[in-house]
């Protein structure tokens, strides 16, 4: 898990999304709806929300995702995404107006995550771009 703390003994769950086109995005929501347990039920919408988010990004802004991968964190619960695309170009927090038909994505990704960021890897191109889910403390 590149950005954010990780157990050592945790490895993401990966699906291949290169070449797959926007459709893939419902092949990722069941992906990951079978992935997490029933404990991470909780987080499970705003997990949704977020990876059709990153994804929809990539599709809009990149050639395509390549990857996503999933890191779940039992205790405490915290769910991790990730995703891959071949393009440099940083993702930006933008304030749109309500009424504005685009520019909300990152404003939902940032108000859904306890923290999201972008990592490089020198050895291949493009980016990975994460986002932390967390369970709200005050629900236990």
């Amino acid at each position: 898990m590149a950005g954010h703390e990780a157990d050592p003994n945790t490895h993401p769950w990966t699906i291949d999304v290169s070449g797959n086109g926007p459709f893939a995005m419902s092949r990722v929501r069941r992906w990951l709806r079978r992935a997490l347990p029933p404990s991470a039920d909780d987080v499970l919408e705003d997990v949704l929300v977020v990876a059709d988010e990153l994804l929809a990004n990539a599709y809009e802004h990149t050639p395509g995702p390549r990857e996503v991968r999933l890191t779940y964190l039992p205790t405490p619960c915290r769910v991790v995404v990730e995703v891959d695309d071949t393009s440099s170009a940083l993702p930006t927090l933008h304030n749109p107006a309500p009424q504005d038909l685009r520019g909300h994505g990152m404003r939902l990704i940032n108000d859904l995550s306890d923290a999201w960021g972008v990592h490089r890897d020198d050895s291949t191109p493009g980016k990975t771009i994460w986002s932390r889910i967390s369970r709200n403390p005050s629900i236990g």
